[in-house]
C-alpha cells in the first residue's frame, strides 16, 4: 500500500505550556506561522508485523516521534504493518521549523487514511506523539490549520480553539525571511525544564493577550501589523530566557543597522534563528539588504525565503 501526504513548516513566535490530564486538552497557546515549504511522507507499507523503516531525504534514521505515531494508529486501527516511512523536508530539524511535527503530521495523515481511519486519527496521534516525546507542544495544531495561526486555547480542537490572522507590513501580507545563524536547540531540552516551563506559561499568557488587543478586524478578517506581531516575539524572548547569545547579537546588529523599521524581525522558537516579516513583493531586496548586514559577521549565515502558507497539512493523491 503506497500513500503520501504533505504539511507545512511552522515557526512559533510565542507560546505558553498547557499541560492537562488528556492528550487532546494539552498543548500551548500562543502565535506562529506555517511556511509555504514544509515536508512530504512518502509510504509504501503492507499489513503484518516487520521491520519499519524510517528516513528523512533519503538517508535512514530513528525518528522516535514518527515511530510514536504510527504505533499509535496501529493500535487505534488494531492492524500492524510494516514497510518504509520516508519523508522529505525543505528544512533543518532542530532550529523552529517544526519539522519533527510537520514529517510527523505527514505521515499520520498518510497512514491513518491506508488503515481507513478517519484523518482525524492521524492528527491526534501526530499532536499524542510531539507531546509524548516533548519535542513540540503547539506545532502540529498550527500545521493542521495552516496560515497565520493563534492558538487561543491549547490542544487539538474541539478541545482546542484557534484564530486565523493576517500578518501585514506596508498594508500588504508579509512574506518571510529566515536567517540560521548557530547549532541546533534540541526542543526536548526546553520543554523538559519543569521551572523554565513555568516562567514560559506566565510571559507567553501576556503575550497572546497583548496580540488580541493588537488585532484589527476588516472584512471579517482578523490581521496584524508585523511590526506589532515581532515586537510581542521579541518581549517574549527577552523576559523567558529563551533568547539564545547567538540570537542576541545577531539582533543588537539588526537593530544597530536600523532594518527593523523595514523588516521586522525576532527569534525564532525554538532555534539559533531569526524571522524577518518583509512585505511580500519586497522578498528579493529584503534578503539582500539583510545579507549586506549579516555577510561580514555571520558569513556561514544560511538563508530561507519563504511565504507564509493558505492551507493546511493534507492527503496527496
Amino acid at each position: 500500500m503506497e500513500g503520501s501526504a504533505w504539511a507545512p513548516a511552522h515557526i512559533s513566535a510565542f507560546f505558553s505550556p498547557h499541560i492537562t490530564d488528556t492528550m487532546q486538552s494539552s498543548g500551548s497557546i500562543g502565535a506562529g506561522f506555517c511556511l509555504e515549504k514544509g515536508a512530504v511522507a512518502e509510504l509504501d507499507v503492507e499489513y503484518g508485523k516487520g521491520k519499519k523503516s524510517f528516513g528523512i531525504n533519503g538517508e535512514e534514521k530513528d525518528l522516535r516521534v514518527t515511530a510514536t505515531a504510527v504505533s499509535i494508529l496501529e493500535k487505534k486501527s488494531g492492524k500492524s504493518i510494516h514497510g518504509s516511512f520516508d519523508i522529505k523536508t525543505d528544512y533543518p530539524d532542530s532550529q523552529g521549523f517544526g519539522m519533527s511535527a510537520a514529517g510527523t503530521l505527514a505521515v499520520s495523515i498518510a497512514l491513518s487514511h491506508l488503515l481507513s481511519l478517519p484523518e482525524k486519527e492521524g492528527e491526534v496521534a501526530a499532536h499524542s506523539a510531539e507531546l509524548t516525546n516533548r519535542t513540540g507542544l503547539g506545532d502540529v495544531v498550527a500545521e493542521i490549520e495552516g496560515g497565520a495561526v493563534l492558538r487561543k486555547a491549547p490542544g487539538l480542537p474541539p478541545a482546542g480553539e484557534t484564530l486565523s490572522f493576517r500578518i501585514v507590513n506596508g498594508g500588504v501580507n508579509a512574506g518571510v525571511i529566515v536567517a540560521v545563524i548557530g547549532e541546533k536547540i534540541p526542543t526536548s531540552s526546553i520543554l523538559g525544564n519543569a521551572a523554565h516551563m513555568r516562567k514560559i506559561r506566565l510571559v507567553g499568557e501576556e503575550a497572546v493577550k497583548e496580540l488580541m488587543v493588537r488585532m484589527s478586524e476588516k472584512g471579517g478578517q482578523l490581521s496584524v501589523s508585523a511590526m506589532d506581531f515581532s515586537r510581542i516575539s521579541r518581549e517574549f524572548a527577552a523576559e523567558t530566557g529563551l533568547i539564545t547569545p547567538e540570537v542576541r547579537r545577531a539582533l543588537e546588529t539588526l537593530d544597530a543597522a536600523g532594518l527593523g523599521e523595514k523588516y521586522p524581525f525576532s527569534m525564532v522558537m525554538l532555534g539559533n534563528a531569526i524571522f524577518f516579516l518583509p512585505p511580500l513583493n519586497r522578498g528579493e531586496t529584503a534578503l539582500a539588504d539583510i545579507k549586506e548586514v549579516f555577510s561580514p559577521i555571520y558569513p556561514s549565515t544560511c538563508y530561507y525565503m519563504d511565504g507564509i502558507s493558505k492551507k493546511g497539512a493534507y492527503l496527496l493523491d
